[in-house]
């Protein structure tokens, strides 16, 4: 929670000062299922200059708000203790890892519902629209209650080679790809950066602004198909 609030301060202040934005200033995450790269990023958005690729994508922008407004019920909830209970499709895939470290095969094997293989498949099926505080609370139930927690989590991004298993940090290789990690581990620059990177101040040394590709930015406003889910 208190990382998340930092998260939010940082974003804040880079609006701020980055010089000619305006003062509506929207916030949004997308949560694993409907993310497209396995890393924690923000988007910072002026509301006043949006283009059509907004409304497109908007199934799976969650705003930051909401996020914080889930963490602090969660926090508070902490409180008062409560059972916890396995559903069918955890309690049946903690089963057969528990089989598969006994045979001494790879402990990792999820198996969802309508097919899916993936803790991030799940999500995106039994959660198709995570965009408020509703759909992020249930999806965050889910991976608690029903689909293994974090540690199944972890599993499957360490499987997927988005993380290291020996030290816990993303992943910065060319495969799997991950343009974040591989960005804040030096491995690719941005060209003309430093000066918006500056505009964090303090927590410049805890973050990094990421610009979009320039072909992007090009066609921000266009309707182009090709281009909605891009731009």
């Amino acid at each position: 929670l208190a990382e998340v609030e930092q998260i939010k301060a940082a974003c804040l202040h880079f609006a701020k000062n980055v010089g000619g934005w305006s003062d509506q200033i929207g916030l949004f995450v997308n949560i694993f299922g409907h993310n497209n790269v396995n890393s924690l990023f923000i988007h910072i958005l002026d509301m006043s200059e949006l283009g059509p690729g907004f409304s497109f994508q908007s199934f799976k922008n969650c705003p930051l708000d909401d996020v914080l407004k889930v963490l602090r019920e969660e926090a508070a909830s902490a409180l008062v203790a409560r059972p916890i209970q396995l559903s069918v499709v955890q309690a049946e895939n903690k089963a057969i890892r528990q089989k598969s470290m006994i045979a001494g095969k790879v402990p990792f094997f999820f198996a969802g519902t309508d097919g899916a293989t993936s803790v991030k498949a799940e999500l995106v099926g039994r959660v198709p629209l995570m965009k408020d505080a509703s759909s992020y609370r249930e999806a965050r139930r889910l991976l608690t209650e029903d689909l293994g927690g974090y540690k199944t989590l972890r599993e499957e991004l360490i499987r997927c080679g988005f993380v290291d298993e020996t030290t816990g940090d993303l992943t910065a290789s060319p495969n799997p790809f991950n343009i974040f990690a591989m960005i804040a581990a030096g491995k690719i620059e941005q060209p003309g950066m430093q000066e918006e990177q500056e505009r964090l101040g303090d927590f410049a040394n805890e973050y990094l602004i990421c610009c979009n590709r320039p072909v992007c930015d090009e066609y921000w406003d266009s309707e182009d198909p090709e281009w909605l889910c891009k731009a």
